[in-house]
């Protein structure tokens, strides 16, 4: 058998494989870090004080260790000099607090894998760049949007799903070196924002985020969280565009002419503001997630 017959064979039965395991929620869905279920139960409670928050974090001291550093960023802290929870509280406020947080505990948990080390590294730091771009956008715009960064850093979290689902297929088979990591790229894309959706079930978040995420590439589609799930579309071309790209290849991406950003209002003058040293940032934020 040729290598290209080969190939095509082998493709053709991983990508059944997989589509019929996504058609019958047969996929091993990680669990959420307990941390993680805490700080969302407080985000979901009107009356969650600050403190209640620092206390979640302050429980693993890795975690608020890394938080800490992170605050102290040039993205968060101009100054750095923040030493305690109470004070990045201040520095940076409770809702990015929260973000950090969560952000830090599903980064060392849930965007992991063995065999496909690389690629998943690249939709971490993707989804790290589009959570940052969320939250400018929501910014500069001066949306009120609760959901920007969370919603930008889990828009993916059906990927790690399908690199485990992957890695449970391709282990037994010998031909793993002659597809390469493409064949991955082109079943997570296929799939990646069902599966998502599965898992922002799985882990009871809000409607409104489930939708987002679910709908994320098909915003219109989105039964409610239409305006989050059009963020986080264009949060995600936003990332692609300036290069923190979740896939081995992609197309060049002109986001002045992305139906997306037009139709939230953002025009050239608002692209330049938001771009303005954004790779700078995300870069020093990526180094904080990963050091």
């Amino acid at each position: 058998m040729s290598t290209v017959v080969l190939e095509s064979s082998v493709r053709d039965e991983v990508r059944r494989t997989v589509a019929r395991r996504v058609g019958s929620g047969d996929l091993e869905v990680p669990l959420m870090p307990a941390i993680a279920q805490r700080l969302l139960a407080l985000s979901s409670d009107p009356d969650a004080s600050a403190r209640e928050f620092a206390e979640v974090i302050r429980l693993d001291q890795q975690l608020a260790a890394r938080v800490l550093r992170i605050a102290n960023s040039p993205v968060y802290s101009a100054r750095g000099g923040i030493t305690n929870l109470k004070q990045a509280i201040v520095t940076v406020g409770v809702r990015t607090l929260r973000d950090l947080g969560l952000a830090v505990s599903m980064g060392e948990r849930v965007f992991r894998s063995k065999l496909f080390h690389v690629p998943m590294q690249r939709v971490w730091q993707h989804s790290i760049a589009t959570a940052f771009i969320a939250k400018r956008i929501a910014d500069v715009k001066k949306w009120d949007t609760g959901f920007a960064f969370l919603g930008g850093l889990l828009h993916d979290c059906g990927k790690p799903v399908l690199f485990l689902a992957l890695e449970g297929v391709l282990r037994r088979r010998a031909e793993w070196g002659v597809l390469g990591s493409l064949l991955a790229d082109d079943i997570v894309r296929e799939f990646h924002a069902e599966v998502g959706g599965l898992v922002a079930r799985s882990w009871k978040f809000p409607e409104e985020l489930h939708d987002a995420i679910r709908w994320h590439h098909k915003y219109d589609d989105a039964p409610s969280g239409r305006s989050v799930a059009r963020l986080l579309h264009a949060s995600n071309l936003f990332a692609h565009a300036v290069g923190f790209r979740s896939y081995e290849t992609e197309e060049e991406i002109a986001l002045a002419q992305e139906p997306a950003l037009r139709e939230m209002g953002i025009g050239p003058a608002d692209i330049e503001l938001i771009s303005k040293n954004l790779s700078e940032k995300v870069h020093s934020l990526i180094d904080g997630f990963t050091s």
